[in-house]
């Protein structure tokens, strides 16, 4: 849905972001059932979202980042 919660960080390159009530919603799911272009492309797009920063490296690359960052400030580094 086309929720703060869901299109900051999504966009309509990675999900079809449909309004957030029955009607817009199901004109979403006829949408995406009609056009199986649409669906193999923000599929994806989804996909390639997920796998650069949902996965189990991409958050500890972060969090790795987030402990360098402490490290510098209080001059261990």
């Amino acid at each position: 849905t086309n929720l703060y919660t869901h299109n900051q960080i999504l966009t309509e390159n990675e999900a079809y972001l449909a309004p957030a009530d029955p009607e817009g919603f199901a004109k979403g799911i006829g949408a995406l059932s009609e056009n199986s272009n649409l669906r193999k492309k923000i599929g994806k797009s989804g996909r390639e979202v997920v796998e650069k920063n949902h996965t189990y490296p991409a958050h500890q690359k972060r969090l790795n980042g987030v402990y360098d960052g402490i490290e510098k400030q209080i001059g261990l580094r």
